[in-house]
Parts: C-alpha cells; structure tokens; sequence
C-alpha cells in the first residue's frame, strides 16, 4: 500500500474531533490493540505519528483525511500552536507561508528572550521580515516592549498570524 485512502483511514481508525484523539477500531498487528490510542508523540518534532502498515503519518493529517476525505495539500497549521493538539477546530489547511507565520521559536545564538529583539548595547532593536525584507521597528529601552512592537506589527503584516 502506498498511500493511505480516506476509506482505509476510516476502516482502521475513529477520529474524535473534541478530543483529537484517534484510536483504533481494528487491529493491525500484535501490538496494536482494539480502542487504544493511536500513535504516540514524535520526540524531536513534537508532532503525534501513527505507523500503519510500515509507513508513519503525522495524526494530524491522518485526521484531516478522515475528516475530509482527502490529504491536505500541502500543510495543516495547528493554531494554538500545540503541535499534538489535534481538535479539528485547531487544525487549518495552510500553505508553506503561511505555516512559518506561528513560528513561536526565537533564533539560535541570539541573547533576547523574545522572537524579533535583538540586543544593541544596553537596549533593544525590534525588527521583522515581510515579503523578503527587514523591516526595522524601533530601539527600546527593554526587551519586552521591543517584543510588544514586533507582535503589533506582525498582526498587521500576517493573516494566519496567531500570536
């Protein structure tokens, strides 16, 4: 089997779409049992996965073609941001783009707490990138208040921004 089908999809597994959980209707295997929760949370990513039939499929897109019949094309944004938060009210079909809008983790190697400041001297640069440019916000004099002119402008700039 190549690629699982709406159908075998919903054979397999019942999707709850208040809970986000999906368990198993039948069993596959040995280790699989009847009414367990299926898949289990992938360390580095953070996202639930499910084995089925030697092939692993993020849950959430599981759900998504349970849901609707069809993959999604091409991303599922989890708008909490809680990547194992699977409720169909917190799932979205999104592109690429707009996926990266809730990115919530700040860059490696930068000493602010906060996505978008940056240290310069003893006070603080806020600055953003829209449509492949940096746009510069401001200095302030505390980090939080260069954050707080980052979200503001990342709300006007970012339709799927949810921060």
């Amino acid at each position: 089997m190549t690629d699982l089908t709406a159908e075998e999809a919903r054979r397999l597994l019942d999707y709850d779409p208040s809970t986000g959980e999906l368990r198993w209707k039948v069993s596959i295997n040995n280790r699989v049992k009847v009414g367990s929760v299926a898949g289990r949370a992938h360390c580095r990513k953070g996202y639930m996965r499910i084995g089925i039939y030697g092939k692993r499929y993020f849950s959430h897109r599981v759900a998504w073609l349970i849901t609707h019949g069809r993959w999604p094309k091409p991303c599922i944004d989890h708008i909490n941001g809680n990547r194992d938060d699977n409720r169909l009210e917190n799932l979205r079909e999104c592109t690429v783009q707009e996926n990266n809008q809730n990115i919530l983790r700040r860059r490696k190697n930068v000493k602010s707490p906060y996505t978008g400041v940056y240290q310069s001297g003893n006070r603080w640069e806020a600055r953003i990138s829209y449509r492949k440019k940096l746009l510069y916000l401001g200095v302030f004099s505390t980090p939080e208040k260069a954050h707080a002119a980052y979200l503001a402008k990342k709300r006007k700039l970012y339709r799927f921004n949810t921060l």
